[in-house]
C-alpha cells in the first residue's frame, strides 16, 4: 500500500517540477534541433563531420594513390522560388497576430523570442527568387577548398585543362552559381571552363522531359497519398494543435499556415547559418521532426525506392561512374583526375537509391513513425543544400608490392559505409561486380518513353486518363 503512495506522489512531483520548469528561449538554445528536411544548410546536415570550421572526413589513404575523384552535387542554398515566396509573404498576418496574442498574454512564447518575433521582416529580394545565397555560394566554394586540401596530389601535380577537369552544371542560375563557387575554391587562381547541355541534359537531369517518371511519380497523386496519411493521423494533428495553444491561439492553425512558418525558419537558418530564426521558435524538437518526416515520406515515394521508376532514371549517372572508372582501372589513357557534375535533388536522391543508399527495411510508411526514428532514409541526411556524392578510384600498395585497385564513397564529405566494402574501402572487382550490370542495362529513354514492361501499361492508362480530364476541363 505505502509502496503505490509512494509512487503516485513520485508522479505528482514529477509533474509539478515539469511545470514549474522554465521556458527555454530558442534564442538561448545552445543545441537546437536543424534538421530541416531539403532546405537543410549544408553545415548542418546529419552525419556530417564538417561543421562550422569547415572540417570533412574526406582523407587520404595511407599506400593509396588517388587516380580519379567523381563528383555529383546539389546545388548550395538557395532563396525561395516564386510561388514559395508568395506564399510566405502572407506570413507577415500571422506575424501580427501572434504579437497580439503575446500583448494579451495569451502567448507561451518566452520574451526574447516574441521580442524577435515582433522585429521580423522579410527580407528574401524578389529579384533573387529561386537564386542560390550567399550563403549557398560560401558553402560551395568552402567545398571545394576542402576536396582540393584533401586530394591535393590530384589539383598540383598537373596544370588545369579542360580535358583533365569536367565541370558540368544544368542550365539553371543555382547549379550555374554552384559550379563557379566550388571551382573557385578548387582552383582559386584560374579560370575554369564549365560543360552545359541546356534544357536537354537526360546524364544531369534525366528527370527532365521524362513523360514516365514525370506522369507516374511527379505528377501522380498517389505518390503524395503516403504523406497525406501521415499528416491526416493524431499525431499530425496534437502537433498543430500544441503550436496553436503555445502562440495563444484559441482555435486551430491550419495546416498550411504551420508550414509555411517551418518553411520561412528553415530557409532563412539555410541562407544565413549565423541568424537564429524567430519562427523556429513556434516548434519544438518533437515538432520540427514529425514535420521532417512528412517530408521524408513525400520524397522517399518521390525521387527514392517508393517507386521503381525512380531508380531506374537514377541510372545515367551511375553509368557515367562506372565507365569512367573502367577505363582508369583499364590504364586508359588521357583520363580525367576530376569529374565534378552540379545538379538538383531529384538528380541526387535518384543516384542514391540506384545505388542502394539509405533502403531502410521496413521502409517509411505513413504509420511506422513511431519505429523510424533511426532510419537511413532523412532528408536531412541525403538532400541537404549542397549535398554530394563523392566516389575517389585509388590505386593502393600492398604489403607484397602488388598494387590493388580501391573505391571509396563519401557522402557530404563523410565516408559512406558500403556493404561488402572494408569500412568504406571496396576493392574495384566489388564495385564493378555490384554497379557495372546497373550501367549496361541503363536505358533512361525507354524508360521515358514508358517501353519497360512494367511501366507501358499503366503509362498508357495514366495518358489516356490525362487527355479525358483535359477534354472535360475543356468544355467547361
Amino acid at each position: 500500500m505505502w509502496s503505490v503512495v509512494v509512487v503516485v506522489w513520485a508522479v505528482v512531483l514529477g509533474r509539478l517540477a515539469a511545470a514549474a520548469t522554465p521556458y527555454v528561449c530558442y534564442a538561448s538554445d545552445q543545441d537546437p534541433y536543424l534538421q530541416f528536411g531539403t532546405r537543410t544548410a549544408y553545415e548542418f546536415s546529419t552525419g556530417r563531420t564538417a561543421g562550422p570550421a569547415g572540417q570533412s572526413d574526406v582523407r587520404g589513404i595511407p599506400g593509396c594513390k588517388p587516380l580519379m575523384v567523381w563528383m555529383v552535387a546539389r546545388h548550395g542554398a538557395r532563396n525561395p522560388n516564386g510561388a514559395e515566396a508568395e506564399r510566405l509573404r502572407q506570413i507577415t498576418k500571422l506575424r501580427d497576430e501572434i504579437n497580439r496574442n503575446y500583448e494579451e498574454r495569451n502567448s507561451k512564447l518566452c520574451p526574447t523570442d516574441a521580442q524577435n518575433l515582433q522585429q521580423w521582416q522579410y527580407t528574401f529580394n524578389s529579384a533573387e527568387e529561386d537564386g542560390i545565397s550567399q550563403q549557398g555560394r560560401e558553402d560551395m566554394n568552402l567545398m571545394g577548398k576542402r576536396v582540393r586540401t584533401k586530394f591535393e596530389e590530384l589539383f598540383s601535380a598537373q596544370e588545369y585543362t579542360e580535358q583533365s577537369y569536367v565541370f558540368k552544371h544544368t542550365n539553371t542560375q543555382r547549379a550555374k552559381i554552384s559550379a563557379e563557387s566550388f571551382a573557385e575554391g578548387l582552383f582559386p587562381s584560374t579560370q575554369v571552363r564549365f560543360q552545359s547541355n541546356g534544357n536537354n541534359d537526360t546524364l544531369l537531369k534525366s528527370y527532365h522531359n521524362c513523360l514516365a517518371w514525370e506522369g507516374l511519380v511527379d505528377g501522380n497523386p498517389e505518390t503524395l497519398r503516403p504523406m497525406e496519411k501521415f499528416l491526416a493521423l493524431p499525431e499530425f494533428n496534437r502537433m498543430v494543435y500544441e503550436v496553436s495553444q503555445r502562440l495563444g491561439f484559441r482555435y486551430n492553425l491550419t495546416q498550411d499556415t504551420i508550414l509555411y512558418a517551418y518553411d520561412i525558419c528553415r530557409y532563412e537558418k539555410a541562407n544565413n547559418i549565423k541568424i537564429v530564426s524567430p519562427w523556429c521558435a513556434l516548434f519544438t524538437p518533437d515538432d520540427l521532426k514529425l514535420i521532417e518526416y512528412a517530408e521524408d515520406l513525400r520524397f522517399y515515394h518521390n525521387t527514392g525506392y517508393g517507386n521503381s521508376i525512380n531508380l531506374r532514371i537514377g541510372c545515367p549517372l551511375v553509368q557515367d561512374m562506372m565507365y569512367r572508372f573502367r577505363n582508369v582501372a583499364n590504364g586508359v589513357a588521357d583520363q580525367p583526375s576530376g569529374v565534378f557534375y552540379f545538379t538538383h535533388l531529384t538528380s541526387v536522391m535518384t543516384l542514391l537509391a540506384r545505388l542502394g543508399v539509405a533502403n531502410d527495411q521496413p521502409a517509411p510508411s505513413y504509420n511506422n513513425y513511431a519505429s523510424q526514428t533511426r532510419r537511413q532514409w532523412k532528408t536531412s541526411a541525403l538532400a541537404p543544400f549542397g549535398s554530394n556524392l563523392m566516389a575517389v578510384f585509388f590505386n593502393c600498395t600492398g604489403s607484397s608490392g602488388s598494387v590493388d585497385q580501391k573505391v571509396v564513397f563519401y557522402l557530404q564529405e563523410s565516408v559512406l559505409p558500403m556493404p561488402g566494402c572494408d569500412a568504406g574501402l571496396c576493392t574495384w572487382d566489388f564495385v564493378r561486380e555490384q554497379f557495372m550490370p546497373l550501367a549496361d542495362e541503363c536505358n533512361v529513354n525507354r524508360t521515358c518513353a514508358g517501353k519497360d514492361a512494367a511501366a507501358h501499361a499503366t503509362l498508357s492508362v495514366a495518358a489516356l486518363i490525362i487527355s479525358l480530364v483535359a477534354t472535360l476541363v475543356s468544355r467547361f
